[in-house]
């Protein structure tokens, strides 16, 4: 899908005929994390059919309205076309079982690590992002600040205003506080897995891809 093409994340409804397995969930869960290469509460794969596409699937059913991940892509959905730092989101699909239970499932854009990126590119974009501040130095440093300034942004200890000067930053902070003060069992869950990057042709644009964490 080319991201001309996008207009906003397709919703889709399915139901399996019996309840989920939660045992069984449970050890695909715990089994992932222990592989070290999934979250807490959902793990993903490249689409091996589209390199481009990420698919990426709760491990157990959740209430929706708890659920920090698919707020945020709700919320996001009118301006991800937009907005260069919010993450392209393809298809929201809800499963749900016999007993009502729900497990989200997202197909989103793939995007990259910093470490696939060198430290001039890390730097360059930290100082890009935040055009208001003293320059950062260093790939791996500056990244940390990167997460640590917009965890900051997102609890209103430090104005998204005086770090920078790009309004679709400005916008993409706007979102993600508000959902936190809508919804008391969300917080910041900004660390460096949580940002990632979006190859262009123009350079390396930073991208808010999974702020809210819930209790």
């Amino acid at each position: 899908m080319k991201l001309s093409e996008l207009v906003y994340p397709k919703t889709l409804n399915s139901r399996i005929n019996k309840d989920f397995d939660i045992d069984k969930l449970s050890k695909i869960a715990d089994r992932k994390m222990a592989g070290g290469n999934a979250g807490i509460n959902a793990y993903g794969n490249i689409n091996p059919k589209d390199p481009h596409e990420f698919e990426k699937k709760t491990y157990l059913p959740i209430k929706l309205q708890n659920d920090g991940y698919y707020q945020y892509v709700t919320a996001i959905a009118p301006y991800i076309e937009s907005n260069i730092f919010l993450p392209r989101v393809y298809v929201v699909e809800i499963v749900s079982d016999s007993s009502g239970q729900v497990i989200p499932k997202y197909k989103i854009e793939a995007l990259h690590k910093p470490e696939e990126f060198s430290d001039e590119s890390i730097t360059g974009l930290a100082n890009q992002v935040f055009d208001k501040t003293t320059p950062l130095i260093g790939g791996e440093k500056a990244w940390k600040i990167i997460a640590e300034r917009l965890r900051r942004a997102f609890v209103g200890a430090e104005e998204i205003e005086y770090l920078t000067s790009n309004k679709q930053l400005i916008q993409a902070v706007g979102i993600i506080r508000k959902l936190l003060k809508e919804n008391r069992s969300f917080y910041a869950d900004m660390h460096t897995g949580n940002i990632m990057i979006r190859g262009t042709s123009v350079g390396p644009q930073l991208v808010i891809t999974d702020p809210l964490g819930q209790h």
